[in-house]
């Protein structure tokens, strides 16, 4: 098993995808290392257990994620900052005809499989389970394959 990375290492990869998909710089602040600022902005946390995905604020610990495995910390951080990003997508194109989540989810799947296939594949089951619960109601298929 490979040792884990820094927080300087991290940091390091995720300033490079962050560069690669033109995260702005607004959606690059959606995330510290080391040191929680308690507003519910995730922080990056390294020790023994592994890479800890944190969300608190005001005192209060609302999610802890632990992984091992550096490539699901990114999916973790990169599923955030492209969620963000595809909101601000959608308020700027908005489809006469379809529900906003529809734009959304594309534009974030899209950004996903920019960094990985491996995130946009994750990303896409976890809508599609989404979608099983709370499907479109814009009258087009319950689906994002849909053109």
């Amino acid at each position: 098993m490979n040792p884990l990375k820094t927080i300087t290492e991290i940091k390091k990869i995720v300033n490079e995808i962050s560069q690669k998909i033109n995260v702005p710089k607004k959606n690059w602040e959606y995330i510290t290392f080391g040191g929680a600022i308690g507003d519910a902005t995730p922080n990056i946390e390294v020790d023994d257990n592994g890479y800890h995905y944190i969300i608190s604020e005001r005192g209060n610990e609302y999610e802890r994620k632990i992984t091992q495995d550096i490539n699901e910390l990114l999916y973790w951080i990169f599923e955030g900052i492209t969620n963000s990003m595809a909101s601000e997508f959608v308020l700027e194109n908005p489809h006469p005809n379809w529900e906003q989540r529809r734009t959304r989810f594309r534009k974030q799947m899209e950004l996903l499989e920019s960094i990985s296939q491996k995130f946009k594949s994750k990303y896409k089951e976890e809508i599609s389970q989404i979608l099983k619960e709370y499907p479109f109601k814009d009258g087009l298929p319950n689906t994002l394959d849909y053109e």
